[in-house]
């Protein structure tokens, strides 16, 4: 049992993969194995029977395990690489005979995404999304984390139109050296990684995602970490890409030539992302309603309300043509218009979700902040 226990120790730190605990009966006691990263989403635990269980998208047996927490998606990937790279099934070691097989069953994904995105908090954009999140306040100063906050223009917003205790969490230093550099209301940008944040479980009344989720690697971690830090009953808005719109905000490029693809070329989203992944670079993810609905509920959250948002074509992408400047105030009165119109307001630039954590405190993990 100890060779067994080393050898899968071995796999764990080859993989380099995110804290995910993997506990297995192994004579009278478990033990824990941990993973240091990884870049999909992430189960939450599931009791197990004698009779196994099958998780979504990654079929695991463990017939005789305490309970499971694992990577649904590129950990499979991962494992299977490490195992067989020609095959989808991928076998762990027997650990007393508690363990089963793995097996991939992967539809097409967005592959090597990286931490970028660049700020949204151009006036009217701003003021659009501050509107939706006042009807969801209760009170003023209560807990407000903006994850992802870029230089914290939202954050200062929230203090000041709305009272809150708000903070943020932004990956780069550089913004975050700016954000507390311009701010009058001391440090309120930390330095963090969504995908590990160093703060306390069940402590933040609100939190926002404010068109990041795209671009963090494991977007499904960053969603279960959301959860954790907020307190029971805790709201979490989301604003995402949202696939209806017919053109690409983030951009891609052809993998053969690297070259960018204009902005401006239509349907780009509609393209099938197995067939997508033939000839595009994608830079950021873009989402299905349903999808992105799918991904916060697999969090832990229930969706309060969905909605969608249109442009406000304030050149937040650094790309928009130079031809619609003269024509801006009426493309924005017709979005503006067409945002409250049934049916076609779900092919808006971006997504809203409301989403409310379901259930009871998480169990703390007490950090150094």
């Amino acid at each position: 049992h100890e060779d067994r226990i080393r050898h899968l120790t071995g796999i764990a730190s080859s993989l380099k993969t995110t804290i995910v605990q993997f506990k297995t009966r192994i004579a009278d006691r478990s033990v824990s194995i941990p993973f240091d990263y990884i870049t999909k989403a992430v189960a939450p635990r599931y009791p197990v029977d004698r009779n196994g269980i099958t998780i979504d998208l990654t079929a695991i047996t463990v017939p005789e395990s305490d309970f499971l927490t694992v990577a649904q998606r590129e950990i499979s990937k991962k494992l299977s690489e490490a195992f067989d790279p020609a095959s989808t099934l991928c076998s762990f070691p027997a650990v007393g005979g508690s363990l089963g097989s793995l097996t991939t069953d992967m539809g097409p994904e967005y592959s090597d995404i990286r931490i970028a995105g660049s700020d949204t908090a151009q006036p009217l954009s701003l003021n659009k999304r501050l509107r939706i999140i006042k009807q969801f306040l209760l009170r003023g100063n209560d807990r407000f984390l903006d994850c992802g906050c870029g230089a914290g223009d939202y954050v200062f917003a929230l203090v000041e139109q709305f009272g809150l205790d708000a903070y943020g969490i932004e990956y780069e230093a550089k913004k975050v050296e700016q954000g507390n550099a311009n701010s009058k209301h001391g440090r309120r940008v930390l330095q963090g990684d969504l995908q590990t944040l160093d703060l306390r479980s069940n402590d933040w009344d609100y939190a926002m995602l404010n068109e990041v989720l795209e671009h963090v690697p494991d977007e499904a971690v960053a969603l279960r970490e959301v959860h954790r830090i907020l307190k029971p009953e805790g709201l979490l808005f989301i604003f995402s890409p949202n696939r209806w719109f017919p053109f690409e905000a983030h951009g891609v490029h052809w993998k053969r030539s690297g070259r960018s693809v204009p902005h401006w070329f239509p349907f780009i989203p509609y393209i099938p992302l197995g067939l997508g992944n033939r000839f595009f670079k994608y830079w950021a993810r873009n989402y299905w309603q349903q999808e992105l609905r799918k991904l916060a509920t697999s969090a832990g959250f229930r969706i309060v309300e969905a909605a969608f948002i249109w442009p406000t074509f304030e050149g937040i992408s650094g790309r928009q043509p130079r031809a619609f400047a003269p024509v801006r105030p009426l493309l924005r009165k017709v979005a503006d218009t067409l945002e409250f119109l049934p049916f076609v307001t779900r092919f808006g630039v971006s997504q809203v979700l409301v989403c409310r954590k379901v259930g009871s405190a998480d169990p703390g993990v007490v950090p150094t902040t």
